[in-house]
């Protein structure tokens, strides 16, 4: 079985989503995180269907990590203001160069982030960068959208 943690930042600055982001990763491979978890888990869980019973076992407290999952995969969002997506309106070869030398840059600000951490072999980092020409108009949108939903 492989445990699924997402996590997202939708940040202006990506210096900064990936310095916080960093942090939260260490402290999500802690123990004591995952434990904190599977208590929100195992309250949402529904008695009515079949695989509950296993889950309530796999979940308790006395029941090893190792048992739990073999691996962890953990999604990574990081939206940010990009200058590159800012600066063009078309999809230039100019902007194809600007854009990939972008991002190769702040993979690499993301590694080198995560470097030092005690990462286990068994869990991956699936980084997701989307670079926007302005975060605030997204976020906007999206609460637009949210209100719509609740309305209905």
């Amino acid at each position: 079985m492989e445990l699924w943690l997402g996590e997202a930042k939708f940040y202006n600055e990506i210096g900064r989503a990936i310095r916080d982001v960093a942090k939260e990763l260490e402290a999500h491979l802690t123990t004591n995180y995952l434990r904190g978890e599977f208590l929100l888990i195992g309250n949402k869980l529904d008695d009515r269907l079949p695989h509950t019973p296993a889950l309530r076992r796999l979940l308790a407290q006395e029941t090893s990590l190792d048992e739990v999952f073999t691996r962890a995969c953990i999604p990574v969002l990081l939206t940010y203001d990009s200058d590159c997506v800012a600066s063009h309106t078309q999809a230039t070869a100019v902007y194809v160069t600007a854009f990939e030398a972008e991002i190769k840059a702040h993979y690499k600000t993301f590694v080198d982030a995560m470097a030092g951490k005690a990462v286990p072999k068994e869990v991956r980092i699936h980084l997701f960068l989307m670079p926007l020409s302005k975060k605030a108009e997204l976020v906007k949108t999206l609460d637009r959208k949210l209100k719509t939903w609740q309305q209905l």
